[in-house]
């Protein structure tokens, strides 16, 4: 995953040198996104026009479809999303219809100036507008497309209403069998419903985000059950906070029989005098622990799906 504020303004070098290649994963597929998610402040806007949007990278810079479109030509990554003003759920309904509306227009533009080789998502909008969303998703389902990017979903939107953005969009895709990316911050209950429907590739910084906070995932990995009618005040999602002074002496493993790199070589107490004398390796060996558990996640996921058992999965992590 290659966020498009990072390089932008230094385009030149693609002359020479792939974007893949530049950051060392030409063995491996690169997607392109719009916008970093780690980066609060990094809005995506748009306009009346759909024409173009307005980025912060770092400042607030505008790029009309003709630019996007050649750097993604000239960068060649693998993947890439259609340009698309990102309409958060926390958005007014004009902006979201807006930017539903506009999202058709530009992913248009961009099929018209892709690159052969280029596998182009459409970049579904519509904020919460759940009207907006299944419109925007049967419209690009009509598209040439290589599959579909869910939008607009910034760090701290979860839950209920992140869900019920998933359900319009499964609706107005269904039957399709292209990949579908849902882009945002993925906590673990929301990546298995959205795997549930229909959604085949997840943008996640969640790992990052708890790390950042100096806490570790402690999901109970070893089976799935089926769970009907889940509130958002039922869910639990075990992790431990390593800034408790109660961790300041403990050995062991950050979560028991967990083969990461971190928990088999570094004990709690250890995680925790990084953190407080705010050592950075603290909180890369919890993203280390993070990813590797997120990752184990989607394993499963992808086992219950070869099973047949996807539809009817709910984690075992629920209502513990």
């Amino acid at each position: 995953q290659l966020a498009l504020p990072h390089f932008y303004n230094n385009q030149e070098i693609f002359d020479k040198i792939s974007l893949p290649e530049y950051v060392g994963i030409q063995d491996s597929l690169s997607y392109l996104t719009i916008r970093d998610i780690m980066n609060p402040r990094c809005h995506v806007l748009g306009g009346a026009k759909p024409d173009s949007i307005t980025v912060g990278i770092p400042n607030n810079q505008k790029i009309t479809i003709e630019e996007y479109m050649s750097f993604v030509n000239k960068s060649k990554v693998d993947i890439a999303p259609s340009l698309s003003e990102e309409a958060s759920l926390s958005c007014g309904n004009h902006r979201s219809k807006r930017s539903a509306k506009n999202a058709i227009v530009m992913l248009d533009s961009c099929l018209e100036l892709k690159n052969p080789a280029l596998k182009l998502l459409g970049n579904i909008q519509g904020g919460k507008d759940i009207e907006a969303r299944e419109f925007c998703a049967k419209e690009m389902k009509k598209r040439s497309v290589d599959g579909f990017v869910i939008g607009g979903i910034d760090i701290e939107e979860s839950g209920a209403q992140l869900r019920r953005v998933v359900d319009a969009v499964y609706n107005g895709l269904s039957g399709d069998s292209r990949m579908i990316v849902l882009s945002g911050p993925g906590r673990p209950l929301d990546i298995v419903y959205a795997a549930q429907h229909g959604i085949t590739f997840f943008e996640s910084c969640w790992p990052f985000i708890l790390a950042e906070k100096g806490k570790a995932l402690d999901l109970p990995l070893t089976a799935f059950e089926n769970s009907e009618n889940i509130e958002d005040s039922d869910f639990y999602e075990p992790e431990l906070d390593l800034n408790d002074e109660k961790f300041a002496m403990q050995k062991g493993a950050l979560v028991e029989n967990c083969e990461c790199l971190t928990c088999k070589q570094h004990h709690r107490g250890y995680i925790y005098h990084l953190l407080r004398v705010k050592e950075m390796g603290g909180n890369t060996l919890l993203a280390i622990h993070n990813s590797f558990v997120m990752k184990k996640l989607v394993e499963m996921l992808v086992k219950a799906k070869e099973e047949g058992k996807l539809g009817s999965v709910y984690a075992d992590f629920v209502n513990k």
